[in-house]
């Protein structure tokens, strides 16, 4: 591969959300490696598959995730900023990830938890404005929290938007819970450290995070049952029904 066109891989990964430094590793054609400097504001999961993508889409090139390390700089303010739920049972309710997806004059946003060994995820779209989009990070932000919310109880978005704290911008959220006759108002704030849509999960996260806890759900075990094992289940049964025949 050359030198040009390794350099302009570069400068697009460099443009992704998150991404301060971005050095390629070819052997010809092939790349061996991807080096990634990124900020601690986004989760290194996140920006993996976002390198993935962008060599895909923009380059036609496919690369196996596990050939991307990710450095994250400054952990210490990851811990500062994810305002989380569920701190007092031992259990984080913590941030992964937010894509915007621009769809024409629609935009997608995503969002990415995780909560007790799981991940949720929740989506909403709308109008591509910059008010509808901190609603819909917001709103996606509160169906990723619902997946893991007890039947019965409901969160929904009253507010959110952007203020100026000092020589630095904020978002503010201010959400409602419902459960049976009970209605409790909440409210967070977060810095703009990096990005904007960033900022609105934090703030969402930091509204809820004492209020959410006592209705959360236990955590939850996944099971995979390969097709192997189940087959074996399945002709095991089929033996044991012809013994009993037999019998």
């Amino acid at each position: 591969m050359d030198q040009d066109r390794m350099e302009r891989i570069e400068r697009d990964l460099e443009e992704l959300q998150g991404v301060r430094a971005a050095r390629l590793r070819a052997d010809g054609d092939q790349i061996q490696e991807v080096h990634i400097v990124a900020s601690a504001a986004r989760g290194p999961k996140g920006i993996v598959r976002d390198v993935v993508t962008t060599l895909f889409a923009c380059h036609e090139i496919r690369l196996n995730f596990k050939k991307v390390s990710v450095a994250v700089m400054g952990q210490g303010e990851i811990g500062a900023m994810s305002e989380s739920a569920g701190a007092g049972d031992g259990h984080r309710m913590e941030f992964l990830s937010v894509n915007t997806l621009l769809q024409g004059t629609r935009v997608e946003a995503q969002v990415e938890l995780s909560w007790a060994g799981g991940t949720l995820l929740g989506t909403r779209m709308g109008a591509n404005t910059p008010e509808a989009r901190l609603r819909l990070v917001a709103e996606a932000t509160l169906e990723a929290l619902q997946q893991a919310t007890r039947d019965g109880c409901q969160w929904s978005l009253a507010d959110v938007t952007t203020l100026r704290l000092g020589q630095t911008d904020a978002v503010a959220a201010k959400v409602l819970f419902l459960a049976s006759r009970r209605r409790q108002e909440v409210a967070g704030c977060a810095l703009v450290h990096t990005y904007m849509d960033e900022a609105v999960v934090f703030a969402v996260l930091q509204s809820i995070n004492r209020a959410a806890s006592p209705f959360l759900k236990p955590i939850w075990t996944e099971y995979e049952i390969s097709p192997e094992a189940g087959a074996g289940r399945a002709k095991a049964a089929g033996a044991d029904g012809e013994a009993a025949g037999e019998a």
